[in-house]
């Protein structure tokens, strides 16, 4: 269980706002998603650092609540890195993702201190960048909690992109390529990260792709968070089980393709249950 991240105005800048050598004040313009729009983003002036605990408190709230075990979230350092203007690094943006990941390994310790468990890391923005993920991007993102691999688990979630649906209406592609999926999965196969999260409903995904994540556990979008449209239980189970052609039963986790925010709240808790009700039916097979 986490806390829905609904404490955060934005699920990146949440974070970035409580680190050094960042400034809010004076924004500057970038393009983003590859350069279909441009957003007011905040600039690097100094080396970004760890300025002390941001999330303990979020995970012990969330701790309070949760009748299952909590999980907190944080952006990957590809993502992260992707939502800022860099004035100090002089365009070396490894050395930038390299200095967040270093500064986000503080607050990893901090969280493993209050007893968290789970620690999942969304980086969307490996997959717009395979060269990037494959020199520095992966290797960033394990050093975000390196020398504390085996006090906790750790969740990557990549999807293609979250909803835009003025994007959609204009029939701009925004999404990044289903294809790029099996070099990740690939990759992160030989990484220290244990579950990889992936979007598979929405692009309708190509699951032979699948036995790429290696021993790793998959887990698999299996609802559109971008539709009210809700998929029925039979549906999920059908999805589930072709997910079970490349995947060990105990290696397919299912989950929506990324966050609920746009769902109305309905949508949202049906979408949920279903879920539950077909990971349910396939554990009985």
């Amino acid at each position: 269980m986490s806390d829905g991240e609904e404490g955060r105005d934005h699920y990146v800048l949440y974070v970035l706002r409580r680190l050094g050598g960042i400034d809010f004040e004076y924004l500057k313009s970038r393009p983003m998603r590859g350069g279909v729009y441009i957003r007011e983003v905040p600039v690097v002036v100094g080396k970004i650092s760890y300025k002390g605990p941001f999330l303990v408190d979020d995970y012990l709230f969330t701790a309070r609540y949760a009748k299952g075990i909590p999980k907190i979230n944080l952006p990957g350092p590809s993502t992260a890195v992707d939502c800022l203007y860099d004035e100090y690094y002089k365009d070396d943006i490894e050395k930038m993702a390299m200095d967040y990941a270093g500064a986000i390994r503080h607050e990893v310790e901090n969280l493993l201190e209050s007893g968290c468990q789970i620690i999942q890391f969304d980086d969307p923005v490996l997959l717009r960048n395979l060269d990037h993920a494959r020199k520095w991007g992966l290797k960033a993102l394990q050093l975000c909690f390196s020398g504390h691999e085996k006090h906790a688990l750790y969740i990557v979630h990549i999807c293609r992109g979250y909803p835009h649906k003025s994007l959609e209406k204009k029939g701009i592609d925004y999404k990044a390529k289903t294809e790029y999926y099996s070099h990740i999965l690939d990759w992160l196969s030989d990484s220290t990260i244990d579950i990889l999260s992936i979007e598979g409903q929405k692009s309708n995904l190509d699951l032979s792709m699948l036995p790429a994540a290696g021993r790793k556990t998959v887990m698999l979008g299996v609802v559109d968070v971008g539709s009210d449209e809700v998929e029925t239980v039979e549906q999920i189970v059908e999805r589930g089980k072709e997910a079970l052609n490349y995947l060990k039963k105990e290696q397919l986790i299912l989950s929506p393709d990324c966050g609920m925010l746009q769902l109305s709240l309905s949508s949202a808790k049906k979408k949920l249950i279903n879920i539950a009700e077909a990971a349910s039916i396939l554990n009985r097979t």
